[in-house]
């Protein structure tokens, strides 16, 4: 599953289309899941919507910062994050594990036609509940 996740981007529905249409993936995170707060405030910033990628890019900013916050010293960095410090990120808190790995959410979309107001090329990732098609 996961490299899969990667196809979970705006350029896959662009090129995609109807071929497309009905396929199931399980990003780590999906605008349209859980805490909204995230994907709402990058869509008003950026100008538009944003994937899972930014969101893990938005969470490891946050945990590099919340580290150097409580010790400003590159070399803790490591340390901290492997003590399960409490990190507020994109879909709500999370930590890492002893081992350095973090234990992410996953969710399951689907490629669903939408509205074209609604959608990038007449498609979008929608929760499998939302989305008939899948």
């Amino acid at each position: 599953m996961g490299d899969m996740a990667n196809l979970a981007i705006p350029d896959v529905l662009r090129k995609g289309k109807e071929n497309i249409e009905g396929m199931i993936l399980a990003p780590s995170w999906s605008s349209r899941e859980g805490d909204l707060t995230f994907g709402t405030s990058a869509k008003n910033l950026w100008g538009g919507e944003v994937d899972w990628t930014t969101a893990m890019s938005y969470n490891a900013a946050k945990a590099i910062i919340k580290t150097l916050e409580e010790t400003p010293i590159r070399n803790s960095i490591s340390k901290k994050l492997k003590d399960g410090i409490e990190i507020g990120g994109a879909s709500g808190e999370f930590h890492f594990q002893g081992d350095g790995s973090v234990n992410p959410s996953v969710y399951l979309v689907g490629v669903c036609k939408t509205r074209e107001e609604e959608s990038i090329a007449g498609y979008n990732f929608l929760p499998l509940e939302n989305c008939p098609s899948s």
